[in-house]
């Protein structure tokens, strides 16, 4: 496939924003495919073409398939920086608030907690976002390890 040769980055731009146009797809088998070759565009090394389509990929997290939820979620995961870190944060502390199974909203608030303890841009920021995810309704589904560090902290 484009993604796999090595070429110059034209092409697996192009095939990039193909795959993107896929998200915004009606048919959950081109969202799944297009979840599933963009996190091997990150895993690649090339996490910004992918980076584009941000908005669409949180967006499938929102999605009624649980499996393209999944997809979404690690996809997402996996385009976090310390950059950027801060809004994906932000939109998925919102997202643990939806009307999720508690599978999807235990996912989401371990996601949460991961980026927080990879990413922590400061002390406050870090106590912040793991006091708003104890208190949001994933609160219930915070690692202990994760309370201990907060704990700690304080």
């Amino acid at each position: 496939t484009i993604i796999d040769i090595e070429s110059s980055g034209g092409l697996k731009v192009l095939a990039v924003n193909i795959l993107g146009k896929f998200l915004g797809h009606r048919d959950n088998n081109m969202k799944y495919v297009a979840l599933g070759a963009l996190t091997k565009v990150i895993k690649g090394g090339d996490p910004k073409s992918v980076q584009r389509h941000k908005a669409v990929i949180l967006q499938c997290i929102r999605d009624a398939d649980s499996s393209i939820r999944k997809r979404a979620l690690a996809l997402a995961l996996g385009l976090c920086t310390r950059e950027n870190v801060e809004a994906y944060v932000s939109t998925l502390l919102e997202m643990v608030c939806d009307d999720f199974d508690d599978g999807d909203r235990k996912q989401l608030t371990r996601a949460l907690c991961e980026l927080v303890e990879r990413f922590s841009l400061s002390h406050k920021w870090y106590i912040d976002v793991l006091v708003s995810v104890l208190v949001s309704h994933g609160g219930v589904y915070v690692p202990e390890t994760s309370i201990r560090g907060l704990v700690c902290s304080i």
